[in-house]
């Protein structure tokens, strides 16, 4: 789903389960050394704040905010140079199934792009208890 870092955006869609481990590798930055930072950002809409996101994580401090505010004990990862996210069941499962929108921005040195937007849709889960 990645962009080639440079290339126009087209619109994506990335559907996911509340409740599910999230887990997907972003094969454009695992390509490309001369990435320093990634931040996956995910919004009720465009103009909140990124402290009011619904989720945010990025390489340099790991999960920052989720549903608003702190996400205490909650934890996820998006890594370098893999660039592989992972968010636990545990922390998924506090996301409201709704649409949001996300996007994905890379750091290369103090270059900025966006390499990815779109709706984040986290779909009803059918099972909630797992033993």
């Amino acid at each position: 789903m990645a962009n080639t870092i440079g290339t126009t955006l087209s619109a994506q869609m990335w559907t996911v389960y509340r409740g599910d481990t999230l887990s997907r590798t972003l094969s454009t930055i695992a390509a490309d050394a001369t990435i320093t930072k990634v931040q996956l950002t995910v919004k009720a809409h465009n103009t909140q704040a990124d402290s009011s996101a619904v989720m945010a994580i990025d390489t340099a401090s790991g999960l920052l905010y989720l549903n608003g505010g702190s996400p205490g004990a909650h934890t996820g990862a998006l890594t370098l140079p893999a660039g592989v996210l992972t968010i636990p069941a545990s922390t998924m499962v506090q996301i409201t199934p709704n649409d949001y929108v996300y996007d994905i921005q890379i750091w290369q040195t103090e270059v900025i792009t966006t390499i990815e937007i779109g709706t984040f849709r986290v779909t009803t889960d059918i099972t909630r208890i797992v033993s």
